[in-house]
């Protein structure tokens, strides 16, 4: 097994001498870089390029962030490869010398909330179905089979909050009114979480920008980040 290396720098020649090592065919074409957030912490010393217009490499310069890419390599690998039906980014490149990642550039927009809000009642019914459908084949507990199989068991999730101390909280954050709303949304999730149906796969990060939208053929494409 290879030792695990990551990039020196957040740079277009760093990417570029990553691809002459992993993938030649594209070290020639053209590298753009996405925006980045500064930041201190190597955790988040994570970043991704548009390369020849029709790839998306991701990379690392920390060993924090390549174990968190390496992890999600070999997680888009294994859903890839076992559960087709989701529509996750196709890997053409998973290296770990250097930890680099290279999917399929897809057609879309991220599914913000100025994008559903702008949509009909037609495609948000059309929204909530397909993403419905992504959880529904994403927790089928084969999925977690293959992705253990493939990276070990994943960390169990823990909430930031319980529904216990956001009653106790928020009391007096919140107007009167808005107190009883407060406590049935507590309910609900009390009544939601209580059935246990054994272990699932869960996507750690499941926010909109994480999502793609394809407006022409009216479906999600795509879900980005398995990192976490």
């Amino acid at each position: 097994m290879s030792e695990r290396t990551w990039l020196d720098e957040r740079s277009a020649q760093s990417v570029r001498h990553a691809l002459e090592r992993c993938a030649p065919d594209l070290c020639g074409g053209s590298i753009t870089l996405q925006p980045w957030i500064g930041t201190g912490d190597p955790h988040w010393s994570v970043g991704t390029a548009v390369v020849e217009g029709g790839f998306v490499a991701k990379f690392a310069w920390s060993e924090p962030a390549a174990t968190r890419l390496w992890h999600e390599a070999l997680v888009l690998r294994a859903l890839g490869a076992h559960a087709t039906q989701l529509r996750v980014p196709e890997v053409v490149v998973a290296s770990e010398d250097p930890v680099f990642l290279v999917t399929r550039r897809v057609e879309g927009d991220p599914l913000t909330y100025e994008l559903v809000s702008a949509a009909d009642r037609s495609e948000v019914e059309e929204i909530g179905a397909e993403l419905a459908s992504f959880l529904s084949h994403l927790h089928d507990p084969a999925v977690l089979a293959h992705v253990v199989e493939a990276v070990g068991y994943p960390d169990v999730p823990h909430p930031q909050a319980t529904t216990e101390a956001l009653r106790g909280r928020l009391g007096p954050w919140v107007r009167p009114d808005q107190l009883g709303m407060v406590q049935r949304w507590c309910d609900w999730v009390d009544d939601a979480l209580a059935p246990s149906a054994g272990a699932v796969f869960v996507h750690g990060d499941l926010h909109g920008h994480n999502q793609v939208w394809d407006h022409d053929r009216r479906r999600l494409r795509i879900v980005v980040d398995f990192e976490s």
